[in-house]
């Protein structure tokens, strides 16, 4: 477990992938139970945390993407 308790939010989305472990991803008021080989992605607006569910470290890939921010000519 990561210590978080509160869930936040910010800009852009979250996406993720578990190699190890297993995690539980908090989005709104819904828990999303990810073992190794699962995804997601959620629009980081939502309040949102990740925990790790299991006895095992979780090992895992995230990315959080922000909007693009220059302007296209």
């Amino acid at each position: 477990n990561n210590g978080e308790t509160d869930l936040h939010t910010h800009e852009g989305d979250g996406c993720g992938l578990v190699i190890q472990g297993n995690l539980d991803v908090h989005v709104d008021d819904k828990i999303y139970q990810l073992k190794p080989g699962d995804t997601i992605t959620f629009y980081s607006d939502s309040p949102h945390k990740i925990s790790n569910s299991g006895e095992e470290e979780a090992v895992a890939i995230w990315v959080d993407s922000k909007p693009f921010i220059f302007s296209m000519i």
